[in-house]
């Protein structure tokens, strides 16, 4: 995978070594959250359906490559940015 190449390179620089899950990219996360086991023994109960999980990362994906690749970030990306950050931080709220 993707995480595991990175965890490779890191060492092979002499970085500390560090888990598979600090190597992730922003995408990884809801392969991650949505993989069967986790999804079952962690995040359904949190989040309900896993579209949801998904679809939010999706529309995160524009706003978050403006900000990490110094792209121009728009009124527009702040007001997506945070409504799908409520509705994330909602579902999590006990």
């Amino acid at each position: 995978t993707r995480r595991k190449a990175r965890q490779q390179e890191a060492a092979a620089a002499r970085m500390d070594r560090r888990s598979l899950l600090e190597h992730a990219d922003f995408m990884d996360y809801p392969q991650i959250i949505t993989r069967k086991d986790n999804w079952r023994d962690v995040f359904k109960p949190v989040f309900a359906r896993e579209d949801n999980v998904r679809e939010s990362f999706h529309r995160l994906k524009p706003v978050r490559n403006a900000t990490m690749h110094a792209a121009l970030f728009t009124q527009q990306d702040l007001l997506l940015m945070c409504g799908e950050i409520h509705r994330l931080m909602r579902a999590m709220r006990p």
